[in-house]
């Protein structure tokens, strides 16, 4: 019996409580469903973003300043394939057709590429979207 002075039990169902969801997207607006607040998301996820920069220091200052433990050098000059040991150990020399650099940058933009077009117009959700780009998962 409700009165006045005495209102109704609230609901304990959480499901109820929420608003509701918004109006669904043009399929081919790209866009995410639940997208946090910038400063949100930087207070949530800045120790993962931390510990990815410092890796990339650690890498960066290991390969600047440590030289190799166990350098192998082997004769490079023009005809060496022609000398009995080239004849053994070694192969016509070649410019590379792919850069160390640009196939540093494709293996890592392409799988981000694809897995931020999946998020985005796919599952259009944020925190799969953040899960499967981040760097932690593409480069370790």
């Amino acid at each position: 019996m409700t009165t006045a002075s005495n209102p109704p039990p609230k609901s304990l169902d959480l499901e109820a409580a929420k608003p509701p969801p918004p109006p669904p997207k043009h399929p081919l607006v790209p866009g995410f469903n639940d997208p946090p607040p910038f400063l949100v998301f930087l207070r949530r996820n800045w120790y993962d973003i931390a510990t990815q920069l410092l890796c990339v220091l650690i890498a960066f200052l290991l390969y600047t300043f440590c030289p190799p433990l166990m350098p192998r050098y082997f004769p490079v000059f023009p005809g060496v394939y022609t000398t009995t040991w080239g004849m053994k150990h070694s192969q016509p020399y070649l410019s590379e057709y792919v850069s160390t650099l640009v196939s540093a940058v494709t293996s890592f933009a392409v799988p981000a590429a694809v897995m931020g077009a999946i998020a985005l117009w796919g599952t259009r959700g944020f925190g799969d979207a953040n899960a499967a780009v981040s760097l932690d998962r593409l480069l370790f």
